[in-house]
């Protein structure tokens, strides 16, 4: 069986919030603009007093995962 190996962001700031305790800390905010098929998504993450961290995407994972990955490397937690 392979391990894996993907990295999650959303994951990754959760369980690192969790560890410290601070888990109750995180806030996201969602925004769709766009038609129904064609949406864009907007995400505006808080992390305790630190952010707001951003993220756009086509999916709201996407957008997401890109506001989760903003907040990990202004933490100081992973390198862009």
């Amino acid at each position: 069986m392979q391990a894996d190996t993907e990295f999650h962001p959303v994951t990754e700031l959760n369980n690192y919030m969790f560890k410290i305790g601070r888990s109750a800390e995180i806030e996201w905010v969602e925004n769709c603009t766009g038609p129904p098929h064609n949406p864009i998504w907007h995400i505006r993450c808080t992390v305790g007093s630190h952010g707001p961290f951003f993220g756009t995407g086509n999916k709201k994972m996407v957008a997401k995962n890109e506001a989760a990955t903003n907040a990990l490397i202004a933490l100081g937690l992973i390198t862009s």
